[in-house]
């Protein structure tokens, strides 16, 4: 099961849940997906729009809450990528380790030129006619 943080940003917005649900299921994506926010601190203090992780069998993605709604949407499908491109590989160190020798992390020279953050910066584009995004009512 999904868990899509109920939370507002200090500009006001928040995950469509309804749709963030339905596109999950559109992907096939396996495992559940935990979308959150980071601490606000944190936020504050990186430069990362959005993360991806895996762990105890979940995805794990976090949009910094400081960025503009239109970017929230655009960072979680980017996000969501990375869970696609998981599905590709029989285990999730092994995606780990493809992801790194294709460019390493984004704090590494090449980070741009990484095929996996091509693909999701492709993919970002693709969909951002579709906002995972809205304003708090």
């Amino acid at each position: 099961m999904n868990k899509i943080t109920n939370k507002r940003t200090i500009t006001g917005w928040i995950f469509s849940k309804k749709k963030i649900n339905q596109v999950i299921n559109d992907l096939e994506i396996k495992y559940p997906v935990f979308i959150k926010f980071p601490n606000i601190i944190a936020a504050h203090l990186s430069p990362v729009q959005g993360t991806h992780d895996f762990k105890n069998s979940c995805h794990i993605i976090e949009v910094n809450p400081l960025i503009g709604k239109n970017r929230g949407s655009e960072v979680l499908w980017h996000e969501l990528c990375h869970a696609l491109q998981v599905k590709m590989f029989p285990k999730y160190s092994d995606y780990l380790e493809a992801y790194c020798s294709a460019g390493g992390n984004f704090f590494e020279p090449g980070y741009k030129d990484n095929i996996f953050e091509i693909e999701a910066r492709e993919f970002e584009k693709n969909h951002e006619e579709l906002c995972l995004t809205t304003y708090w009512r």
